[in-house]
């Protein structure tokens, strides 16, 4: 018998032994190998999660995290399903289960990352009403053990997928025009109420500085950069990262300068990534920078998935 239910901060232990038992001591993150850091998410609402527990022991789990407040949109992610309980139909379980917290929570909807390593997650994040809108390559690092599973090598790629759950407001965006005819075929595809706006700037605010947060994960390789406020230093600024395999950069799709930075990101080496809706106070458009030449084709499910990659990898 599987109870499914809310995380709770008596799990902890348990929860940690689960991703131990999935992982190994490889998963990109810290959080599930730090029992009192994790009571302390729990307790604080950082990690919202459903898990499923067999005889009192967590065997599945998947959360959300918010990433801005005021969003109506989340993050899910951090899924696993204990290697002895694959098979019994655990992640339809877990997935309801997080639809229905993710609705209680006040959230219109989530994005989420299912791994290329197999095809289990993409399948299943399709097969309702979510759709790609994005894809992160080379994002899970080559030294992730997928234990029971035959996972590529190298460094892997993972889908973005967002899962609508609740009517949401009509919202006006910008959207800069090499990218306004894949947006489009992302919103009707998951019929979301949408108004793409052009852009009528080419430049950036003059003598404003950039507003950004950046955090680097070193167990995953990876830059991620959320610009709060674009500014005409941005590019400049960009040789203060730190050096990563892939750097990650979110735009607020309320700027009509979008458009503009996206042209001298393009310029400096990024590429389209994934448009998240109700990712931050509106939606994030986000880009990515890595070794284009030299990245490994994913093995994707869906012919979205494969027509996303191909525009990728077009891009000049």
């Amino acid at each position: 018998m599987v109870d499914i239910r809310q995380l709770r901060t008596g799990d902890a232990q348990s929860l940690h032994r689960c991703f131990v038992r999935c992982y190994g001591e490889s998963y990109a993150n810290d959080l599930f190998y730090d029992v009192d850091a994790l009571v302390s998410a729990i307790a604080q609402k950082q990690l919202l999660s459903v898990v499923a527990l067999h005889n009192g022991e967590v065997v599945g789990h998947t959360g959300l995290s918010i990433k801005h407040p005021g969003a109506v949109g989340a993050e899910a992610g951090n899924t696993v399903v204990d290697p002895a309980m694959r098979g019994q139909g655990l992640l339809g379980k877990l997935g309801g289960a997080l639809r229905d917290l993710t609705v209680a929570e006040g959230y219109v909807g989530y994005v989420h990352y299912p791994t290329t390593a197999h095809d289990i997650m993409q399948k299943a994040a399709t097969s309702g009403t979510g759709r790609e809108t994005g894809l992160m390559l080379d994002y899970v690092p080559a030294d992730v053990d997928y234990v029971d599973i035959d996972a590529p090598e190298g460094r892997i790629a993972a889908t973005v997928v967002y899962q609508p759950l609740a009517d949401c407001a009509l919202e006006q965006v910008f959207v800069p025009a090499q990218y306004a005819a894949r947006l489009e075929r992302f919103r009707d595809a998951l019929d979301l109420p949408r108004d793409f706006l052009n852009c009528t700037t080419n430049t950036l605010p003059v003598g404003k500085t950039a507003q950004w947060d950046v955090v680097h994960n070193k167990k995953r390789d990876l830059v991620w950069v959320d610009i709060v406020q674009p500014g005409d230093d941005l590019i400049e600024r960009l040789d203060s990262l730190p050096e990563a395999a892939v750097t990650h950069i979110d735009l607020r799709m309320n700027e009509d300068s979008i458009e503009a930075a996206v042209d001298l990101l393009t310029e400096a080496g990024f590429r389209f990534c994934a448009w998240l809706p109700n990712f931050a106070e509106t939606d994030v458009l986000r880009l990515q920078k890595l070794d284009f030449a030299g990245v490994p084709t994913p093995q994707l499910v869906t012919d979205e998935a494969k027509v996303i990659l191909a525009e990728v990898l077009a891009e000049n």
